[in-house]
């Protein structure tokens, strides 16, 4: 069943972020785009099948910070 999850930060908002998502019990992981933060994911956009539980790696764009959302 398709969901949506907003990935955002108060310390980020409003800059870039290469997010990559990792669904619940895949090895596959879909390249989410450069998204603007705060960003709402749909995961719809992937597949109907696939829900929006997962690992997400965020990219902060022009920096060195790397940070992981675990939803589980």
């Amino acid at each position: 069943m398709p969901q949506t999850v907003e990935i955002s930060s108060i310390n980020f908002s409003g800059e870039q972020a290469n997010i990559i998502f990792t669904p619940n019990g895949s090895n596959v992981s879909y390249g989410l785009g450069i998204q603007y933060l705060p960003y709402i994911f749909d995961s719809s956009t992937i597949g109907e099948e696939i829900d929006a539980l997962g690992t997400y790696s965020i990219n902060i764009v022009n920096s060195n910070c790397t940070h992981i959302l675990v939803i589980s």
